[in-house]
């Protein structure tokens, strides 16, 4: 997009042959705003978050524009620089309302140069397409990254789902087959005398230590972790068109402490996903003293229901089992929060 302005650059030269004293500095300073604001939008503010910034672009660049129209050049196919960036600074229906605003400016600005309606309509129209196709490439460009994050999730759930299928296959099988040598090597230490007894009781305690370890093995695979949890939580929200920012310190916590944690990350990501209707997401993980603090926002309107839903009523148990404590509701601005303290220890 910022090469396109190599066809500016080049018209521009025939103009400039023509300029002398100040028409020129002002042709020179026109052509470099130009070229910086609309190098500037492409370069660091188009797909970004800040529609503050995106606005600032297109208002510019159309102002830009029409100075060099208004004072240098009757060539209205200038505009087709803002009608491109106005269709790609926003979603498609506020992008719709500034490619009509950049398309009326230019058609003004037509008239009053003598192109006449002909010609300030054949403007007008080439702007409408070019902002049209615009948008519908940043909808493409969306979609195909929606559909980039939603295949990696598959691929990470599909992992889990494996994982979770070995624990329950060494659970149930190796597990098993354990418990009965634990079994039969206590029955058999009743039965055998003297030396022989102390043999079967070290079978016996070596068994109990596998079955042991196994059991953490299969515990550690069923038990969500913090950032596998944060992952899944910024895959499942981008890949459903929600931009979600993740700030999260290194934390040291126990392993109860940790999966209640998970499950809150779990449980604030669907309820964004659900309920929210908004179109930003931040999970914040900071230790403060001897606790950590979770705190996830959005920026919809929340949940319909006044009362919390069972998936908070079951995390606030599992929190409050903790010694912690979860606040959940609107904020001031209207966005929704969901806050989790749980000591540490």
């Amino acid at each position: 997009m910022v090469a396109f302005l190599l066809i500016f650059l080049h018209r521009v030269l025939t103009t400039a042959l023509s300029a002398r004293g100040g028409r020129l500095v002002l042709l020179a300073g026109l052509v470099l705003a130009i070229a910086a604001v609309h190098g500037w939008f492409w370069l660091r503010v188009a797909g970004g978050a800040r529609d503050g910034h995106a606005v600032l672009a297109v208002v510019a660049l159309t102002v830009l524009v029409a100075l060099y129209v208004a004072t240098l050049s009757p060539e209205t196919y200038v505009f087709y620089y803002p009608a491109i960036v106005a269709g790609a600074a926003f979603r498609w229906d506020r992008s719709l309302v500034l490619v009509a605003a950049v398309t009326a400016t230019a058609y003004g600005i037509a008239l009053l140069r003598g192109d006449g309606v002909t010609g300030a309509t054949d403007t007008a129209i080439v702007m409408v397409l070019l902002g049209a196709s615009a948008i519908a490439v940043r909808r493409h460009v969306a979609t195909t990254k929606k559909l980039e994050a939603a295949r990696d999730e598959i691929h990470r759930l599909a992992a889990r789902d494996e994982r979770l299928r070995v624990a329950r296959d060494l659970h149930d099988e190796l597990g098993q087959t354990l418990s009965l040598i634990v079994l039969k090597s206590e029955l058999a230490a009743l039965e055998v005398p003297g030396p022989g007894r102390d043999r079967i009781e070290e079978v016996t305690l070596a068994a109990r230590q596998a079955l042991q370890s196994l059991r953490d093995l299969v515990s550690s695979f069923r038990h969500p972790t913090l950032v596998e949890e944060l992952d899944s939580a910024r895959s499942l929200l981008e890949a459903s068109g929600i931009e979600c920012l993740v700030q999260c310190q290194a934390v040291t916590v126990s392993p109860p402490v940790e999966a209640a944690l998970a499950w809150a990350v779990r449980e604030a990501a669907t309820n964004v996903l659900r309920h929210s209707g908004g179109r930003r997401c931040r999970f914040s993980v900071e230790k403060r003293s001897d606790t950590v603090h979770l705190e996830v926002t959005d920026d919809g309107r929340g949940q319909a229901q006044s009362e919390p839903g069972s998936g908070l009523r079951g995390l606030e148990e599992r929190v409050s089992f903790l010694g912690g404590r979860l606040a959940a509701g609107r904020m001031a601005g209207g966005s929704f929060r969901v806050r989790v303290e749980i000591p540490c220890a």
